[in-house]
């Protein structure tokens, strides 16, 4: 199944990467995202996967980056996204955030984000999913956390509203408890989620 997962990701990032502008300072090893300097305008698609980057700070994208679609921080070492650090990115569309050393996602990691539909995090060591931490997020159709260490994934994570448009959600190997936190998952799954 992973397999499968990493395959449907890859051919849509080849789909993605052919109509777009790239700015890419992939294998760079960046280890400050102040290292990746200035992302040139019009850039669509902002790749700094296979880096040493550890943290991504708020205030460091600028309203000047909202043409950004996709953001590749995927095979750093991020263990922390900072509050509102995404926000000023309003266009962005997917984000690949998989193996890294992320163990929180907080209620704020990705507000502003009003148009994001596909958020990538497995294979990090995500243990808590906060309150409100996909809140607003009303065009999120897909949500990869599989490889993580989540125990609960609570619907209070994307109140104040269920996530109807969310069509496509991992949570294989986790260490999930079946249990009232987690019964919302098990009514949606089949009916407006596919739960792999």
């Amino acid at each position: 199944m992973h397999g499968i997962l990493t395959l449907i990701t890859i051919l849509f990032l080849l789909t993605y990467l052919i109509h777009c502008s790239t700015y890419d300072r992939s294998h760079q090893s960046l280890t400050d995202i102040t290292q990746v300097g200035t992302i040139p305008s019009g850039t669509t698609n902002l790749i700094l996967h296979h880096n040493a980057l550890q943290r991504i700070p708020a205030n460091y994208f600028t309203p000047s980056e909202v043409t950004i679609t996709m953001l590749q921080l995927n095979n750093n070492q991020i263990s922390v996204i900072e509050d509102f650090a995404l926000q000023e990115l309003n266009g962005l569309q997917t984000i690949l955030l998989w193996e890294n050393q992320l163990k929180v996602i907080t209620s704020h990691m990705f507000s502003g984000l009003s148009s994001i539909s596909q958020i990538n995090m497995p294979v990090n060591e995500i243990h808590t999913v906060q309150q409100g931490a996909f809140s607003g997020l009303n065009h999120l159709n897909i949500l990869f956390l599989h490889g993580n260490q989540l125990e609960i994934l609570p619907l209070s994570a994307f109140e104040p509203n269920r996530p109807t448009n969310l069509n496509k959600l991992t949570l294989a190997w986790n260490p999930v408890q079946c249990d009232c936190c987690m019964a919302w998952l098990m009514s949606a799954n089949g009916t407006w989620i596919t739960l792999v």
